[in-house]
Formats: C-alpha cells, structure tokens, sequence
C-alpha cells in the first residue's frame, strides 16, 4: 500500500481516512487509526479516476497533496 510518513508534534491523533466510493488496498472504505508521533496516510482506489490527495472535509476542506 503506497504511503507518505509525516511528523506530528500532538501525542496522539485520531484519523479517519474515507476514500469515497474508493477502497483501500485492504478492500475497506473507511480506515480509522490513532497515531502517536508520526504516521503514514493511504492512497484509495476508484476505477476511472485519479486520487490527488485528501481534504481535511467532506466539503470545504483544507486540500492535502
């Protein structure tokens, strides 16, 4: 599974990643995990189209490349 590590400075974060209709390489939609210091975010699958980075919001979000 394709991933990018960063560094985080808060102790522990809860991240929901939701691919939208995609899925992940484990054939789940929705993946959820608590980081510590640093982790490492997945690139889902949607036939027909190209993913080009996350949004912090469904809608009107802050875009992550």
């Amino acid at each position: 599974m394709p991933s990018l590590s960063l560094d985080l400075t808060a102790p522990n974060v809860n991240v929901t990643f939701n691919a939208n209709g995609g899925t992940f390489s484990d054939g789940t939609e929705i993946y959820e995990e608590v980081f510590t210091n640093s982790f490492s975010y997945y690139i889902p699958y949607l036939e027909g189209y190209t993913f080009k980075g996350w949004s912090t919001a469904t809608t009107g979000g802050v875009f992550i490349n």
